[in-house]
């Protein structure tokens, strides 16, 4: 490339490229976030059929103890498959709590809602849990990608090479151009 001309718009190190491969980079984490949620979707239902039907506790507290066995596996797939390999500021057990108070702030919002769906409209107390989490699944997900393993910048951490999130799919760097 010549000097004072713009960056190319098609090629290997365009513009098209270079946000091709963050967008890629961005979808394969959200699906792998979303992969993770129906793991412990099921888990969390598992858990919540345990404690309501088999030790017959209330379906709203059930729902708060399903949460926080859920959230527990939620953070270690979430932690060593979703964000693997991402430098954050943050240390893995400041990581686990935060994530553990936003499952909690969320299950704020899902207990209103799965009361509703289960007394109101007379749905199945799992039915009503399941949907709580699917209406909440991209918030929650905002929430992990932007504060709880929001990317340190190089210069916080020391380096001076690419973290694996700025590579494309192919673990090949993008070159400065």
């Amino acid at each position: 490339m010549v000097l004072g001309m713009p960056k190319p718009i098609f090629g290997e190190n365009s513009r098209i490229c270079n946000t091709y491969r963050r967008v890629s980079a961005q979808s394969l984490q959200f699906t792998r976030f979303l992969v993770v949620g129906g793991v412990t979707l099921l888990i969390n239902s598992l858990l919540l059929a345990f404690w309501t039907d088999v030790v017959a506790i209330y379906y709203l507290i059930s729902a708060a103890l399903a949460t926080e066995g859920a959230t527990v596996c939620g953070f270690c797939l979430t932690e060593f498959w979703v964000f693997a390999g991402r430098r954050s500021r943050r240390g893995r057990g400041r990581r686990f709590v935060m994530f553990l108070l936003m499952n909690n702030a969320v299950l704020i919002l899902r207990s209103p809602l799965i009361y509703t769906l289960t007394t109101s409209l007379g749905l199945h107390y799992l039915i009503s849990n399941a949907l709580s989490i699917v209406v909440l699944t991209l918030i929650r997900y905002l929430l992990a990608d932007t504060l709880i393993w929001k990317q340190a910048r190089l210069a916080e951490i020391g380096l001076d090479a690419p973290t694996p999130d700025m590579r494309d799919l192919s673990g090949q760097e993008p070159s400065g151009n």
